[in-house]
């Protein structure tokens, strides 16, 4: 049987004593069985269903081909006047991603009223045409 060394502390330097300790066991020392933790219960009420979070954007430009100033109107905000964004009429071409099942329009005039041009799927106008710098809203809608 060994005997245990025990520390002591005197002054500031530390001193090893042999013999000092408590007796030893001679059985060896087994840890006690640990049980596994238990799962998580579900509860059987039925989960909501997620639905996944459709996404899209309509990017503008103030030149023809992509170029110029641009602004990004994300899915699905409306923006009753392009002004509040510095943009009233100065669109002349067009980037987007469309969801399924909608329909980005772009009007002529403010609060979504006249002449107006439908963005569908996901796609470019280079050239927006008869809209081009008369742009002054921007709404999504629901196809049906």
């Amino acid at each position: 049987m060994k005997n245990p060394t025990r520390t002591i502390l005197i002054g500031f330097a530390l001193i090893a004593v042999a013999g000092c300790g408590p007796k030893e066991s001679t059985k060896p020392q087994t840890a006690a069985p640990q049980q596994a933790p238990k799962p998580q219960e579900t509860p059987k009420e039925k989960q909501p269903e997620v639905q996944k979070r459709e996404e899209g954007f309509i990017r503008i430009y103030t030149d023809r081909q992509l170029k110029g100033r641009q602004v990004m109107i994300p899915f699905p905000k409306n923006v009753r006047d392009l002004d509040s964004l510095k943009f009233n009429d100065a669109c002349s071409s067009a980037q987007f991603e469309v969801p399924s099942g909608w329909m980005a329009i772009l009007y002529e005039d403010k609060g979504f009223k006249k002449s107006k041009r439908v963005l569908l799927g996901n796609g470019s106008k280079r050239d927006l045409g008869n809209m081009n710098d008369k742009c002054s809203s921007v709404r999504w809608e629901k196809r049906g």
